[in-house]
């Protein structure tokens, strides 16, 4: 039984639930000294969350956070080809009784139009097949869907069918390039014929589950860049 209040405000009811859920954004496994985080520096944070009873869940298993003592989501903006070491990372830490997971938000011209510096299809590939990373969108162009002159269709549609044209696995999940959103954008992305169930923000914060739906839709991360000590990491996600 999940362990919550409710609260009633007028009309409005809202579920307190007990847990808040940190949901990091990384870009770069690359030299801190640009604000990427460094190969060794990922490795030990993902050891952390490993040796301290995290469970690293997909978005698919986020509505049902509170099954979990420890929940935290890892995420991952643009594809970039260096994120293949984030995978290796956790394909190392993998074991029979942890499953490491991630979500890579792609930018869907990419896979359209190969760029060294990005991931290729034969990589979303292997490492989607492996059931340690899911890919989802990022739109097709990276622009800000504030803006009234993009082709809706081509952002939040096509970009999604070329994501599940690799990985035939539901493409359900927006990161908001540069972090632009309203509430245009969010009715948009309710409304626009593909069945998205979450988006999420570059605003610092945690993720928590209530009865406002908008609230999936304008999802809160931890920005993890550059050099910090594993106690710094510690106490972002507590």
């Amino acid at each position: 039984m999940k362990n919550e209040s409710d609260l009633f405000l007028g009309q409005t009811k809202i579920n307190v639930h007990s847990k808040k859920v940190p949901v990091l954004m990384y870009h770069e496994i690359a030299d801190p000294q640009t604000g990427a985080v460094s190969k060794e520096d990922f490795q030990q944070q993902m050891k952390y969350l490993k040796d301290n009873g995290f469970t690293m869940l997909s978005f698919d298993q986020l509505a049902s956070y509170e099954n979990y003592e420890k929940p935290i989501v890892v995420t991952f903006d643009d594809g970039y080809s260096n994120n293949i070491q984030a995978y290796q990372v956790l394909q190392e830490l993998q074991t029979s009784s942890f499953t490491p997971k991630a979500t890579i938000f792609m930018i869907g011209s990419y896979i359209d139009n190969p760029h060294p510096n990005y991931l290729t299809v034969s990589q979303m590939k292997n490492m989607s097949d492996s059931g340690i990373i899911s890919f989802q969108n990022h739109t097709y162009n990276h622009v800000d869907l504030r803006r009234t002159d993009i082709d809706q269709n081509v952002e939040y549609i096509t970009s999604a069918q070329k994501i599940y044209s690799i990985t035939n696995k539901p493409v359900n999940v927006m990161a908001f390039p540069v972090g632009g959103y309203n509430s245009n954008v969010i009715s948009i992305i309710k409304n626009s014929g593909h069945q998205y169930q979450y988006a999420v923000t570059t605003d610092d914060g945690k993720y928590i589950n209530t009865d406002d739906s908008d609230d999936n839709y304008q999802i809160k991360r931890i920005g993890i860049y550059g050099k910090i000590s594993i106690s710094e990491f510690a106490k972002k996600i507590e």
